[in-house]
C-alpha cells in the first residue's frame, strides 16, 4: 500500500487545511488511514488528472461543475476528481475538447465503477497508471490503455486488477467465451453466438454488462482484445 512518506504526507494535510467539503477529509481518511467511506455507495468513479503546467484552476472547476456531486483531492504530483454513478457518453472527445478549449496540455486517466469494499482498489488502479501510463502521448487513458501497458509491463500487476476492473464480470465463464468467440469469427455477433451455442440475445445482454461494469465495448477490436488479455492467466 501507499508509503509512509506518502501517509505522513496526508496527515499533515489533514491536520493544516481547513474543510468546506467534509467528504474530501472523510476521503483521505477512507485511502490513506483506514477510515470508513464516505457514504453508502457500493461503486464511485475516478479520474486523474495530470498537469504539466500553467494555471489549472479553471479546468478542475470546469471539472467539478461538469460531475454531479464531485470532489477533488491533490494526491502527490496529480489531482483525482471522484463522482458517482455517471456515465458519459464520448467522454474521450469530451476530455480531449477540454484540452483544446483551455489550450493547456494535460493528461487524463478515467476509471470505471470502482467497488467501495476496499480503499486497495483505488491503490493499485492509482499506482499502475503512475507506473506505465503517466507518459505524454496518452493524453486520454482509461481501462483499455491500462490493460495493454499493464500486460505488456506486469503481468503479475494485470492479475491483481482482474477482479477490480471487471466487478460483476469476474469468474463469468459466458463472458469469457463470447470474448473468444468474438475474436474467432471478426466481431460477428451472430455467428459468435452460434459457436459457443447461446442465443444472440444472451450475447448482447453480456455485451452491456461488460460495458457497464469495465467501459470496454467488446464490439470494438481493441476492446475485445483488452478484455481478452485481462482473462489471460487465471
Amino acid at each position: 500500500m501507499w508509503s509512509q512518506e506518502a501517509i505522513e504526507k496526508i496527515k499533515k494535510r489533514l491536520l493544516s487545511l481547513q474543510f468546506t467539503d467534509m467528504k474530501i477529509k472523510t476521503m483521505y481518511e477512507y485511502l490513506f488511514l483506514g477510515g470508513p467511506f464516505v457514504d453508502d455507495d457500493k461503486y464511485y468513479r475516478f479520474i486523474i488528472v495530470s498537469f504539466k503546467k500553467g494555471n489549472h484552476k479553471p479546468i478542475l472547476k470546469f471539472f467539478n461543475e461538469l460531475f454531479h456531486d464531485s470532489f477533488i483531492l491533490e494526491i502527490e504530483d496529480n489531482y483525482v476528481l471522484f463522482y458517482k454513478e455517471q456515465q458519459i457518453d464520448d467522454i474521450k472527445n469530451l476530455m480531449l475538447s477540454v484540452m483544446e478549449d483551455f489550450s493547456l496540455p494535460f493528461r487524463v486517466f478515467v476509471s470505471s465503477k470502482v467497488s467501495s469494499d476496499n480503499p486497495k482498489n483505488f491503490y493499485l488502479l492509482y499506482t499502475a497508471y503512475c507506473d506505465f501510463l503517466n507518459k505524454d502521448y496518452y493524453a486520454f487513458s482509461s481501462n483499455k490503455e491500462l490493460i495493454f501497458e499493464t500486460f505488456q509491463n506486469s503481468r503479475a500487476r494485470l492479475k491483481e486488477l482482474r477482479p477490480i476492473i471487471l466487478n460483476n464480470c469476474y469468474n463469468d465463464h459466458q463472458i469469457v467465451l463470447i470474448v473468444e468467440a468474438l475474436i474467432n469469427n471478426d466481431l460477428n455477433i451472430s455467428q459468435a453466438a452460434n459457436e459457443i451455442y447461446l442465443h444472440r440475445n444472451t450475447v448482447n445482454n453480456k455485451i452491456d454488462l461488460v460495458y457497464q461494469e469495465t467501459q470496454l465495448n467488446i464490439k470494438h477490436f481493441a476492446d475485445v482484445l483488452a478484455m481478452y488479455l485481462l482473462n489471460l492467466d487465471k
